[in-house]
């Protein structure tokens, strides 16, 4: 067994076991276009468990919003169990901008 193989079937192999000792249903990742991205993605739907990958504009050069998409293309051809969702989140963040202006300290709450 090559040496790559190992590796990626040993990350498989913590993917499956981490979503069953959790009680997950699966993964969610966000595609930028770049390699992180692209090899988390991908390992994750190499477990053959269900994964929704978000491609979200935010301030994207065009070229990185391709790669993104024609990712999850390539992803979505050779695994059953993916979905994609594309988001815009730069109207957000503009607005989000907007209402920080002028303000002196920020306390972001986030809550899953």
């Amino acid at each position: 067994m090559k040496f790559e193989k190992k590796i990626s079937d040993f990350i498989i192999n913590w993917l499956l076991n981490y979503n069953l000792d959790n009680k997950m249903k699966g993964f969610v990742v966000g595609v930028s276009g770049g390699v992180d991205s692209a090899l988390a993605s991908s390992l994750c739907a190499m477990t053959g468990l269900p994964l929704l990958c978000l491609e979200m504009d935010i301030y994207q050069k065009k070229d990185e919003k391709t790669r993104a998409i024609n990712h999850i293309k390539n992803l979505k051809k050779n695994f059953q169990m993916l979905n994609l969702n594309q988001l815009n989140y730069q109207i957000h963040l503009m607005f989000f901008k907007k209402v920080l202006v002028g303000m002196k300290k920020i306390i972001i709450i986030c809550t899953v």
